[in-house]
């Protein structure tokens, strides 16, 4: 989602200041979440570890209101719809979070597990969340074959005895 923004404002790097800060928190309940997870006393660091979630998910949703609200810091209209769109889906992980941390008071083990499975869903989201249309958008500027331009990468992966990876995604594109 930062890769849609080109400008900066002191209310976004405050906003930006309290993910970063969620981020330095993460260790320390994961921390004490491992010190007690197999013990009598597991549902107290249990709600800690999933309200650190929770805060760490409002923070991502600060980052992504403050961008495009009072002043739009995208690089242009397509940009803002982009994280318009990752908005929508970080306030569903925020209720997802806050709900969690609700049910850990009462069920810490399957709140760990939903969480647990959350974060697995977090990280496919960001290996294979990008769309391939995004990830090749800057084709002419540089290749996953090593071209500088898209000619250059076709002639480079007829060399090297296959076919571009813009052709096969994109027959239709030059």
């Amino acid at each position: 989602m930062l890769s849609q923004l080109d400008k900066t404002s002191s209310l976004f790097i405050y906003a930006n200041g309290l993910l970063m800060l969620t981020v330095v928190v993460f260790p320390y309940s994961t921390s004490v979440l491992g010190r007690f997870l197999n013990t009598a006393y597991l549902t107290l660091p249990v709600v800690l570890y999933c309200f650190t979630n929770f805060i760490h998910n409002v923070g991502w949703l600060a980052v992504s209101v403050v961008a495009t609200h009072p002043k739009d810091l995208t690089k242009g209209a397509r940009h803002k719809a982009n994280v318009q769109k990752a908005r929508k889906v970080i306030a569903i992980g925020c209720v997802f979070n806050l709900l969690v941390t609700i049910l850990a008071f009462w069920l810490p083990i399957p709140a760990l597990l939903l969480v647990t499975a959350a974060w697995i869903v977090y990280l496919f989201a960001g290996i294979f969340g990008t769309s391939l249309e995004e990830a090749c958008e800057g084709r002419r500027k540089r290749c996953l074959h090593g071209g500088s331009q898209a000619s250059t990468c076709r002639s480079v992966a007829g060399q090297r005895g296959r076919r571009c990876v813009h052709d096969r995604l994109f027959p239709q594109s030059a």
